[in-house]
């Protein structure tokens, strides 16, 4: 920042250093707005039992992608501690509530069986669990965490897998842009053909920490954009009385 006549300093000098104070406390405000929605992104929701809801969440953390014999879309989202159902169009239809003790990667395992049959893994108590119709019938429980990530890893899935693409057994794709919209690419073809109905709010992590950085650095900025006035303004000429 220059110094002289034309630079900034002489404009930026009209305006009081309280004014820099208010600008420094607005862009706080935008920081810790961010690191809000972090934690309102990253808490999802914790449940201690089986339960069907008609609501949508926002997807997050995508542990499994999976097509029954209808058509439907079940897509797992461990951030939220729920599989979530769509139809062919991508039209919400319910949202399965899976027991969990925190709503985070790793919370669950899960897939389809014969007969559309929904089979889950909890880490919560180690169980194996079969829910049909929303309703959960334990049919193992595995005594410490050993032997239950012995019995995922037997069923051929990956606890601790999840990312931004995932692929069905069928073909089908999906993938999650920064903004929190999955779209869905069926088998053959090229570009994705649906959008899931999901609400987008909160945000998704790297959009809530986007918003905390750039707050902070707002911040810095001011400060010290603030500290140079004042010592622009002390070498001003005083005027003579």
């Amino acid at each position: 920042m220059r110094s002289g006549k034309t630079g900034l300093l002489p404009v930026l000098a009209k305006l009081s250093f309280g004014v820099y104070l208010l600008l420094a406390a607005v862009t706080l405000l935008i920081c810790a707005s961010g690191i809000i929605l972090f934690f309102m992104t990253a808490a999802g929701h914790i449940y201690p039992e089986v339960r069907v809801e008609k609501t949508a969440v926002p997807v997050r953390d995508v542990n499994g992608v999976a097509v029954d014999s209808s058509g439907n879309l079940y897509v797992g989202s461990a951030g939220y501690s729920a599989i979530q159902v769509f139809d062919q169009e991508g039209h919400f239809l319910e949202r399965i509530c899976i027991p969990a003790y925190k709503a985070v990667s790793g919370s669950f395992a899960w897939r389809l069986e014969d007969g559309d049959r929904l089979v889950v893994y909890t880490f919560r108590d180690y169980d194996r669990l079969e829910i049909e119709n929303g309703q959960a019938a334990l049919t193992a429980h595995y005594e410490g965490r050993p032997a239950f990530e012995a019995a995922v890893e037997e069923a051929g899935l990956d606890l601790y897998d999840s990312g931004r693409t995932w692929q069905g057994s069928d073909g089908t794709v999906c993938r999650m842009d920064l903004l929190g919209r999955v779209h869905v690419t069926r088998p053959g073809q090229e570009t994705a053909s649906i959008s899931l109905e999901v609400p987008h709010f909160p945000p998704p992590v790297p959009v809530c920490w986007m918003i905390a950085v750039c707050g902070m650095l707002m911040t810095v900025w001011l400060v010290l954009t603030a500290v140079r006035v004042e010592e622009y303004r002390s070498k001003m000429p005083r005027p003579q009385a």
